[in-house]
């Protein structure tokens, strides 16, 4: 190896290592922007993609999945399970086993595209580790309590023959309800009262009785 090649080398190695420290001496009058988690959470953005829950329409208290299966034919890796029943009073099928395995979900929002009605979103939550890969498998119930924080009242909404799925399926407590939602059973409209028999007018003829059968002897 030549002194000159010696020199060059040298003088590259020099110089890059000025490039690093101007780099790491401009990020220190820099902000940090490094948080101290579990301390501090991020702010994240509304388009942030959790995963798939389901929601409730607060005004009748009953889940708004229908049975369709519309996403389970959406959903690319197969990872939603649905099972139903069709209620023989109301004609209307209800869900028996909803079942979603994140460990094959691959948060691409084509479930939630496909729901007819609106029954699902994608929650904004990170924090769905656990050791147990049987804990990943989501059931009917977590998934409904998960989405309570995402639900709303639908206005003009008639009451769903669907059983309320608060705290007795659920667990759900305060801290799972959107803001201003009271724990419990919403009221339901009131029906309207039927109004009273029209009374005859006053005055009028009273109808003879009947008479009575009956021959002489």
């Amino acid at each position: 190896m030549g002194v000159l090649s010696y020199l060059s080398e040298a003088a590259h190695a020099g110089w890059t290592m000025i490039q690093g420290l101007g780099v790491t001496i401009g990020e220190f009058f820099r902000p940090p922007v490094t948080l101290q988690y579990p301390d501090e959470y991020p702010e994240l953005p509304g388009w942030f993609r959790g995963i798939p829950v389901l929601k409730t329409d607060l005004s009748t208290g009953a889940y708004k999945c229908t049975s369709c299966a519309a996403c389970v034919r959406a959903c690319p890796v197969g990872a939603i399970t649905l099972e139903s029943h069709r209620n023989p009073e109301t004609k209307r099928l209800e869900v028996d086993v909803f079942d979603i395995d994140m460990g094959r979900c691959m948060q691409c929002n084509l479930c939630v595209e496909s729901c007819p009605m609106d029954a699902m979103v994608m929650d904004n939550g990170f924090e769905h580790a656990t050791p147990n890969r049987a804990e990943i498998v989501y059931d009917f119930r977590h998934l409904l309590q998960l989405g309570l924080a995402y639900s709303s009242a639908d206005e003009g909404a008639k009451p769903n023959p669907n059983k309320w799925i608060f705290h007795e399926r659920t667990g759900a407590t305060e801290k799972d309800l959107p803001p201003g939602v009271p724990l419990g059973t919403p009221p339901r409209p009131e029906p309207k009262p039927k109004p009273p028999a029209a009374k005859p007018a006053e005055g009028a003829a009273a109808e003879p009785p009947a008479a009575q059968g009956g021959g002489a002897e």
